[in-house]
């Protein structure tokens, strides 16, 4: 297996974590568990002030995006890149 890389899928905002579970159920139907390592939604703890009130919420460190650490070889690329396209 050649060495692992970082990957980034663009998705539509607001998408992140459907395209994610779509992902992840794709590599369990192709048995790619082996070559795709990590798929991931980066998140943030910010704090934010409503009402005079503070509140530790989550957000997204990139919207619209999806990161996903996998060897490149075996053609993973291919059997990924049937998820999501221009046509839907």
């Amino acid at each position: 297996m050649s060495e692992a890389q970082w990957y980034v899928v663009h998705t539509y905002s607001g998408y992140e974590n459907k395209v994610k579970v779509d992902i992840e159920k794709t590599i369990e139907n192709r048995g790619l568990q082996d070559q795709i390592l990590e798929v991931s939604v980066p998140l943030e703890e910010v704090i934010e002030l409503k009402n005079g009130a503070q509140k530790q919420v989550e957000r997204k460190m990139f919207p619209g995006y999806v990161l996903i650490h996998m060897s490149k070889g075996g053609g993973v690329g291919v059997g990924l890149s049937h998820l999501y396209n221009d046509d839907v």
